[in-house]
């Protein structure tokens, strides 16, 4: 295993007991997005501070990024399977926005306006 495999297992488990702690203590999406935020940005301080684990921490912060986010749509996904073939269409549509919620609110730390 290399320098970057074991820094990305590590912080997958970090997200994914996150998660749990956003799904165990109904938590809000807020709280979530802040405590990823919170996690890759120490992540991104320590590899640009050690250059030689991973010369390109870009790369390894949007593949975290983009677990943290497909976690927290997956619970979303699970809220809707109880819904209407209707409603099921509708919420496809909506994935759009799903994505646009969850960047806003990590990027702003608010829900969108």
């Amino acid at each position: 295993m290399n320098n970057i495999d074991a820094i990305e297992g590590t912080i997958k488990s970090v997200i994914f007991q996150l998660h749990h702690q956003f799904i165990d203590h109904l938590q809000d999406d807020t709280e979530y997005a802040r405590n990823i935020k919170a996690v890759l940005g120490g992540v991104q301080i320590f590899l640009d501070a050690n250059r030689e684990v991973a010369p390109q921490s870009d790369v390894v912060i949007r593949v975290l990024y983009g677990f943290a986010k497909d976690l927290w749509r997956s619970r979303l996904t699970a809220m809707r399977t109880g819904e209407s073939a209707a409603d099921t269409a509708a919420a496809s549509e909506n994935e759009g926005y799903d994505d646009y919620y969850f960047d806003y609110i990590y990027t702003h730390g608010v829900y969108p306006p």
